[in-house]
C-alpha cells in the first residue's frame, strides 16, 4: 500500500512520544497520503530543494507518526508528489495504524537508527537496530520483528527483513484464549 510505505519511510511508520519545539514550522503537501505536517525548527533557502530540520523533527500523515532528530526532505523537481526523496536519522520511532491490501488494520510501532524513502524507486528502508511490532486490531495477534534493515516495496507490497549473516529475529504471539463457560449441572446454582 503506498500509504504505508511512504510512512515508514517518512516514518520510520513510521513515533512513540511527540516531540513538541518552541519553534514550530510546518510544511504541508498534497500527496496520496493527503496533508503531511512536519514540525520543527527547519532550514530552507527557497532556491535549492532541500528542507532541512537539524534540531529534531514530527512528522504526521494519516494515521502515523513518526520522530527524528534530524530529518532532510528533497522537494520534487515537477509533478508527481511533493517529496522526491526523504531521509531521517537518529532515534527514529514510528507508530500508527497501517491497513494492509486485504484491509486488515494494524497497530505498529517501530524504531531505528535512520530511514529513508525514494519516491521514484517506491521503497522505504528503516536501517541499524530495527525493532518493529504489529498487533492485528481485530485478533490481537502481535508480530515482533527484529533486524537491521527492514525495507518496503510499495509495489509489492512486502516488506523485508534482513540481519546480515545474522537470523532475523521474528516472535509471533496469539492473544489468550478465553476459558469456555460451563454450565452449572441441572438443580445446582
Amino acid at each position: 500500500m503506498k500509504r504505508a510505505s511512504y510512512l515508514l519511510a517518512i516514518v520510520p511508520i513510521l513515533a512513540c512520544a511527540t516531540v513538541a519545539w518552541a519553534a514550530v514550522a510546518q510544511t504541508a503537501g498534497r500527496t496520496f497520503l493527503g496533508k503531511i505536517i512536519i514540525e520543527g525548527p527547519f532550514e530552507w533557502d527557497f532556491q535549492g530543494r532541500l528542507l532541512e530540520w537539524t534540531k529534531g523533527a514530527t512528522v504526521t500523515a494519516d494515521r502515523m507518526t513518526m520522530t527524528c532528530d534530524h530529518l532532510k526532505v528533497w522537494t520534487a523537481k515537477s509533478g508527481g508528489g511533493f517529496f522526491e526523496r526523504i531521509e531521517a536519522a537518529g532515534d527514529v520511532r514510528i507508530s500508527g495504524t497501517y491497513t494492509a491490501a486485504d484491509a486488515t488494520k494494524w497497530n505498529v510501532k517501530g524504531s531505528a537508527q535512520s530511514a529513508t524513502f525514494d519516491s521514484k524507486a517506491g521503497t522505504a528502508v528503516l536501517r541499524g537496530a530495527v525493532d518493529f511490532r504489529a498487533v492485528n486490531a481485530a485478533t490481537g495477534s502481535v508480530l515482533i520483528a527484529q533486524a537491521d534493515k527492514l525495507t518496503y516495496d510499495q509495489k509489492t507490497q512486502k516488506f523485508r527483513f534482513e540481519r546480515g549473516d545474522k537470523p532475523v529475529r521474528v516472535e509471533f504471539e496469539e492473544p489468550p484464549q478465553a476459558e469456555p463457560k460451563v454450565a452449572a449441572p441441572e438443580g445446582k446454582k
